[in-house]
């Protein structure tokens, strides 16, 4: 069952693999109007880069990859070499041997090793070359050994140089080998500075050097007139590409070119195949429906009719679950990513096959369950303990109140912009700042719902990970619930909910019909859900002082007083 359903997922493409992979955008149809003046924008760039293309053309300098067969002798792709260590594939630089090359990320130095161990026809002499791309954050020095039938021979190689020959190789020397001897070319980043890359090595016999070599073409010049039409055509792109019509992108998955089931791997070893497991559903959950999977296709569809056919109770049970969760802060089931034998039996059995009926014949209407359930008695309770329900239902399991649940950190998040007055509140767009190149250190500024700021994983807001945001690397159908130290301290002191303060003093006193009570009356209420005690009336008002006082230290009051709230114990929790 495993690589049945593996042989559906690995025929998905979800990624465009390179250097940085990238997620998969496809456009959206345009109104007519627009899709044909971007069809024409299209054509025009097209042109351009075809002219660009074919002027730069002549100076025959450009390297594309190369296969290895092309090549003579016996010749050794990264991919066939032992490595220890973690060596990261790719294709950056277009002048590799075969599918890419592979470098060492700059880390790890003396951690990694890539073994090149050749299966050669005969015995005699050799010549070693080895292949890189060069670039000018490589390293300078990376010690290269042959090991063949006279010993051990290490070569140095600065990889920010072009290699030698053919702009692809260098020479490693000639080297005697026995056919059943050692016969090793050994490349280490141990003492290395820069990035060291491994591409491939050739065996080239002695008596062909010289006869093959991988085609080369001469380099040509371009003339002067030439030079200036490739300057004023790349000027001229340049200016299309900023004039560009925008097309609205969706992130999406493909199927793979091509389509094929899963081989076992025996014992759990990607190099020990056993037979192809044939496309399929898990077989413990006994449904009529057996579809036929087709050779073009990878089964996605299949298999989403698989999940949602009426035969298969757990997915619309599961969901259910997780919707209740979501509403009452626990679900019927508590172990939410468990419906299994380890996991925890729903507390309302016949509630939760009531909820999952619901939702299947509303047509998986999320919204139309969470209307019913936010409709209910049980949703509308009070959080407030009593003796007689805390000595019978101490865990609440029996929901006889509310849960007592803190704001998630989305929800935080919108409240505080809320209560500021900045909260945009259009949908729909781009997450993403425009230009973004990586997401290190990206700077989480926008005003708009929480819904719409961008989930990096190396860069997640300081709020959300202060307040138990979600691991974006897994799935958490559960959250943790803390209330820790640092989420005080970041609503005491960070300087964005502190300018967030600043901005909900400004906009309450710029509202001059009102007075200070008035203004406190709804400032706490839109920050706990519901009006200000008599005492807090009382307190807040001999805290901002009388309303004659100078402007700044007004406002600077008024901040310090919302800072207050944001930072109370009402404000992070729902009663």
């Amino acid at each position: 069952d495993y690589y049945a359903l593996a042989g559906i997922l690995r025929n998905t493409k979800t990624l465009n693999h390179a250097n940085v992979s990238k997620w998969i955008e496809l456009p959206l149809p345009l109104p007519p109007g627009r899709a044909d003046q971007f069809k024409k924008h299209q054509a025009t760039v097209a042109a351009v880069k075809a002219r660009l293309k074919s002027l730069k053309g002549t100076t025959g300098s450009a390297l594309t990859p190369l296969p290895p067969a092309q090549l003579p002798g016996i010749v050794m792709d990264d991919e066939q070499a032992m490595t220890t260590g973690i060596w990261m594939r790719s294709q950056f630089t277009k002048s590799y041997i075969g599918s890419g090359y592979r470098h060492d990320k700059n880390e790890q130095k003396g951690g990694k090793t890539a073994r090149f161990r050749p299966r050669l026809p005969r015995d005699g002499n050799y010549e070693v070359r080895f292949a890189y791309t060069p670039g000018s954050n490589r390293s300078p020095a990376v010690p290269v050994t042959v090991i063949g039938a006279d010993g051990r021979k290490t070569i140095t190689i600065n990889q920010k140089q072009t290699p030698s020959i053919d702009g692809r190789f260098v020479s490693l020397g000639r080297h005697r080998f026995q056919r059943n001897g050692p016969s090793e070319v050994l490349v280490t980043n141990a003492g290395t500075t820069g990035v060291v890359i491994i591409d491939a090595v050739q065996f080239l016999p002695a008596d062909e050097v010289g006869k093959t070599t991988a085609k080369k073409t001469a380099p040509k010049k371009n003339s002067a007139s030439q030079k200036k039409q490739i300057r004023s055509l790349e000027r001229q792109l340049k200016q299309l590409q900023k004039q560009a019509p925008s097309q609205p992108m969706y992130m999406s998955v493909e199927e793979e070119s091509t389509i094929e089931d899963t081989r076992v791997h025996v014992r759990g070893n990607v190099h020990n195949l056993g037979a192809p497991a044939p496309r399929g559903f898990l077989q413990v959950i006994q449904m009529d429906y057996r579809p036929t999977f087709s050779g073009k296709e990878s089964g996605r569809r299949e298999l989403g009719r698989w999940i949602a056919h009426h035969d298969n109770p757990l997915p619309a049970r599961v969901l259910a679950n997780r919707v209740w969760h979501w509403l009452f802060g626990a679900g019927l089931v508590r172990t939410t990513d468990n419906f299994g034998t380890t996991g925890e039996l729903p507390s309302h059995p016949k509630l939760l096959d009531y909820l999952a009926t619901r939702l299947v014949d509303q047509e998986w209407s999320i919204k139309s369950l969470l209307r019913e359930l936010v409709c209910t008695r049980t949703y509308r309770l009070s959080s407030r303990p009593s003796s007689s329900g805390m000595a019978r239902d101490p865990e609440n399991r029996l929901l006889w109140r509310m849960n007592r649940r803190r704001l998630d950190a989305e929800s935080l998040l919108d409240a505080i912009l809320s209560i500021s007055g900045r909260l945009r509140t259009d949908m729909g767009g781009p997450q993403i700042r425009t230009g973004t190149a990586t997401d290190y250190n990206y700077l989480h500024d926008s005003n708009r719902r929480a819904l719409y700021w961008p989930v990096l994983r190396n860069s997640l807001p300081e709020l959300f990970r202060v307040f138990d945001f979600a691991n974006p690397s897994m799935v958490t159908g559960r959250r943790e619930n803390s209330s820790t130290t640092p989420q005080a301290l970041f609503l005491m002191n960070n300087p964005w909910v502190l300018q967030q303060a600043d901005y909900a003093a400004e906009s309450l006193l710029d509202l001059p019909h009102l007075d200070d009570a008035r203004r406190i009356q709804l400032v706490v209420t839109a920050a706990f859900g519901r009006p200000p005690t008599g005492s807090e009336s009382e307190s807040l008002l001999v805290f901002v002082g009388s309303e004659n006082d100078d402007k700044t230290p007004r406002k600077q009051k008024w901040s310090q007083l919302i800072q207050a709230l944001f930072g109370s114990v009402d404000f992070r929790y729902v009663r």
